[in-house]
């Protein structure tokens, strides 16, 4: 087992809304202690709400509400569009306002959604990070079933970033919008994959099924595990006309412009931007006024591999294993009084990594390939944006089937350790879109095909 058992910050390179620090972490495996350094990049309260917002339509079927108008600058870096379809959130940046205080605020900022009475609930036991490489950054879940109240629409923060003209509730079927995070139509794919997929199991809802639990035969219902979820009552959700605000008058923005203020090497090819960004139209005009932004800039992607089995006992079986984290070491060890969560792991479950190009698709492919020395690999759906509001990193998604190995666990049990804090975002990703390739249904403990008889 390894363990984090020493860390300290060596240094400030900037301070402002975003911090960039170096720092060590000392880890002890085996009896010897090894010592690591890295950079740590962290925002106010270090971590975000995330909420997966759902509205259940009259004929009782989950519709995924996500936010339109979503605006990243570091994305662009990648290639990826300025605006997209975002996930819901923000960050815990405000003294004395608690998690559950932000989920109701962002929603009513980003979509103008409004809680119904009592139906919002934590889909988190421990928060989950989103780029554990260079970042303290974790998410807290939340679930929300929502409404829109007449006239009612989303204003934003107040800040440069979001403009009101842009931001619109988009609902889709629990189905189509899983789909649409996998092919990379959705921002923020990996920790809008795992709030969406979390909140679906919590009400009691199959989206491989496309049925509650409430409507599985007999024989299966009692097979259902939320796997460390606290479940809600589908009953007592209330059904609703799908009253999404139609949008407002138009506002077209299709890209950014950055003028950096500042720019910070941070080694390794990392670079930090303290930079100002505006809106640009169709023209290149700017559109509303400039805001500042500050991100991390990384060389390089992340692929996170999933090696696999399907075993004829225990079903699907992943491989899991822990790593290093030098920055939620820090988290954990150095900044507590920084933190407005509890328990932070320094040395989390997560499935294979790979650094890879941040290129073309095929020169990724091709260099996976000769990572795993010629093995066939699965790409599993589009890559994801990690955390594009402090950083261009992305992650891609692949599995590689193994033979039968001592190592492996149950998928379901690696969904369980994941959901409880014992690894990142994208790690728990990969096993959902992994589940999806297969064809299991995790909560069921089986494959869809056994259940259905197909």
């Amino acid at each position: 087992m390894i363990e984090g058992v020493a860390a300290g910050i060596e240094a400030e390179l900037f301070s402002g809304y975003m911090r960039l620090r170096t720092g060590w972490a000392t880890f002890r495996h085996g009896g010897q202690d090894t010592t690591q350094r890295g950079v740590v990049l962290s925002g106010p309260g270090h971590d975000v709400v995330i909420i997966a917002a759902l509205m259940i339509d009259p004929d009782g079927r989950p519709h995924l509400v996500f936010k339109g108008g979503d605006t990243r600058p570091a994305r662009t870096l990648r290639g990826e569009p300025y605006v997209k379809i975002g996930s819901i959130g923000g960050r815990l940046d405000h003294v004395g306002v608690g998690s559950s205080a932000t989920a109701v605020l962002e929603l009513a900022e980003e979509t103008g959604a409004e809680v119904q009475a009592g139906l919002l609930f934590p889909l988190s036991q421990a928060a989950s990070p989103t780029m554990p490489t260079h970042s303290t950054e974790a998410d807290q879940y939340y679930a929300a079933i929502v409404q829109f109240p007449e006239g009612v629409r989303p204003k934003g923060d107040g800040g440069g970033m979001e403009l009101s003209e842009l931001l619109r509730p988009i609902a889709f079927s629990a189905r189509d919008g899983l789909m649409a995070i996998d092919r990379g139509a959705i921002g923020e794919g990996a920790r809008a994959r795992v709030a969406a997929t979390r909140a679906l199991c919590a009400l009691g809802y199959v989206p491989a099924l496309g049925c509650w639990r409430s409507e599985l035969p007999e024989r299966i219902q009692g097979r259902f595990d939320p796997l460390g979820l606290v479940t809600q009552a589908p009953a007592a959700l209330s059904r609703a006309p799908m009253n999404l605000p139609a949008p407002s008058a138009e506002t077209v923005v299709v890209g950014c412009h950055l003028e950096d203020e500042q720019v910070i090497d941070a080694g390794e090819g990392l670079v930090f931007r303290n930079a100002w960004a505006s809106h640009l139209g169709p023209g290149g005009e700017v559109v509303g006024r400039p805001y500042r932004i500050q991100f991390l800039h990384v060389p390089q992607d992340l692929a996170k591999v999933v090696r696999y089995a399907k075993d004829p006992v225990y079903g699907a079986q992943v491989a899991l294993q822990r790593r290093r984290r030098v920055p939620l070491a820090i988290k954990a060890l150095a900044l507590q009084a920084e933190l407005q969560n509890g328990w932070v792991q320094p040395v989390p479950l997560d499935v294979e990594e790979c650094w890879v190009g941040a290129g073309d698709p095929r020169a990724v492919q091709a260099e996976l390939t000769r990572w795993a020395k010629g093995a066939a690999l699965v790409q599993l759906g589009a890559p994801a944006d990690a955390s594009p509001g402090q950083s261009d990193l992305r992650y891609h998604f692949y599995a590689q089937e193994v033979g039968p190995e001592s190592d492996l666990v149950p998928l379901a049990q690696a969904i369980r350790l994941l959901r409880q804090g014992e690894g990142d975002a994208a790690a728990e990703c990969a096993l959902y879109r992994l589940a999806d390739f297969l064809g299991y249904v995790p909560e069921l403990g089986a494959f869809a095909a056994d259940l259905t008889g197909g």
